[in-house]
């Protein structure tokens, strides 16, 4: 609406609907992600630690999804934490869910990474289990590799376990993690791991920008879809017939009400802002070739066009001036 046309005679049509196929990904966020070989005692820990209760059982892949738990420290402080699904080697490649499990980890500042003293049902290797879950995650993404990491050496109360511990002591803080011996039944040095976790994250949150989780708008990005938008191309596609296509004038033309001059006469304003008669011309039209748009033929007029909506708006003026 305008000081001349106060009350215009047409309404725009409404845009067509576009199809698309949009793919979502969910991502659990959570401060810190227990993350480890299967039945090494991260749902026992979080049990422990906080009010989840995930679902515990003495066989691998107990957990297929990751639950989420608060943890509070005895300093006040608070955290969150995810149980994720037990990894094995390949997982990087898609091993054991791999990909669905290690996906997660992305979204966590801080890796707390538990390893089983006893070396599970199988018998493994403590450090061996160390190592194998370092390499998944570097494999998977080198970010990974060099993000925060705290190693748990669980089920410390059970005998026989001195050699391991040790072992993997010395390979925790050759790497440079946080190291503690902690007992998912017991209870075994949770408290100090906790007060130590909520620092580190607290830590880690001071630095992260707050465009690291949401980004801001991208204003360049935004400004080249605009510009993209407002591109239009022309090319002949016979002697006489020009064909004019882009995504702004296409929109244009679909919006118009071909049954009213009115809207048909603002179309042609419209082209002439966006200087398509112009461009017509800089492209070799001539008057009385067709140009074409979507399903829609228009008869060029060349550059003069632009007077029949002038004489419009004066006659809609006029009008407007003898009703008063």
């Amino acid at each position: 609406m305008t000081s001349v046309r106060r009350a215009p005679a047409f309404a725009e049509k409404g845009e067509p609907a576009l199809d698309h196929w949009i793919e979502l990904e969910m991502k659990l966020m959570a401060d810190a992600a227990l993350v480890g070989m299967p039945s090494v005692g991260k749902s026992s820990l979080i049990a422990r630690l906080s009010a989840a209760r995930p679902k515990i059982a003495d066989y691998p892949f107990t957990t297929l999804v990751p639950n989420l738990g608060v943890v509070r420290a005895k300093t006040g402080a608070s955290f969150v934490v995810a149980d994720v699904p037990g990894l094995i080697e390949g997982a990087s490649e898609g091993r054991g869910l791999g990909h669905e499990f290690l996906r997660h980890i992305e979204r966590t500042a801080l890796i707390l990474h538990v390893v089983d003293l006893t070396g599970g049902y199988e018998g493994r290797d403590p450090l061996e289990d160390y190592r194998t879950i370092n390499s998944e995650l570097a494999a998977y993404a080198q970010e990974l590799a060099s993000r925060p990491q705290i190693v748990l050496a669980n089920k410390c109360d059970m005998p026989g376990t001195e050699d391991a511990l040790g072992r993997l002591r010395e390979a925790a803080q050759a790497d440079g993690h946080p190291f503690f011996a902690v007992s998912a039944v017991t209870g075994e040095g949770l408290e100090d791991f906790v007060v130590a976790c909520a620092a580190q994250v607290a830590e880690l949150r001071s630095r992260i920008e707050p465009t690291a989780i949401l980004p801001d708008f991208n204003e360049a990005v935004e400004r080249e879809r605009q510009r993209r938008d407002r591109a239009v191309q022309i090319r002949m596609e016979s002697r006489g017939i020009w064909r004019v296509s882009g995504g702004l004038v296409e929109r244009m033309v679909v919006q118009t009400d071909w049954d009213n001059d009115e809207a048909i006469a603002y179309l042609q304003h419209r082209f002439d802002r966006m200087g398509l008669d112009a461009k017509l011309a800089a492209a070799g039209c001539q008057a009385g070739d067709e140009v074409r748009i979507l399903g829609f033929a228009f008869d060029y007029e060349g550059e003069g066009a632009q007077d029949a909506y002038d004489e419009l708006e004066e006659e809609l003026a006029a009008s407007d001036e003898e009703g008063e």
